[in-house]
């Protein structure tokens, strides 16, 4: 179960990750944000980090990210000015690894439910999970 957590929390940054940048990168395929001419940069706080090495969760570090790339993990890392700043609010983050593939309608219903209740309502429960797992 622990396993199915870490992956769907990979799916949120897989979501948020591209839309920070976004903000505040260029659009014309640069790393550099389009005011400044600066490397864009987003820096991620409060994280759970899965390294693929331990085998447990780092709890309570940041992550910044320079361009395309994951420049520095570690406690704390001070918010560089002008850099996009989000709150993991101890989700688990994957650096480097995404899961773009998820299954939302089945996630926060039980077999039972989707066999058996209505769409509507297991439509409802889906934004519901996707909600909590998003935000």
């Amino acid at each position: 179960m622990e396993h199915i957590k870490i992956f769907l929390t990979a799916a949120v940054f897989s979501l948020i990750m591209p839309m920070a940048t976004l903000s505040s990168a260029s659009t014309d395929g640069s790393d550099t944000a389009p005011d400044t001419g600066q490397i864009a940069q987003v820096l991620i706080t409060n994280a759970a980090v899965f390294d693929g090495f331990s085998e447990t969760l780092s709890n309570g570090m940041s992550v910044l990210v320079e361009g395309n790339r994951i420049a520095k993990i570690t406690k704390t890392i001070p918010a560089p000015e002008n850099a996009t700043v989000i709150d993991a609010k101890g989700k688990v983050l994957i650096p480097g690894l995404i899961d773009n593939h998820w299954h939302v309608m089945f996630a926060g219903a039980s077999l039972a439910q989707l066999l058996t209740d209505d769409d509507f309502y297991i439509a409802m429960l889906a934004t519901r999970q996707a909600e909590a797992t998003l935000m």
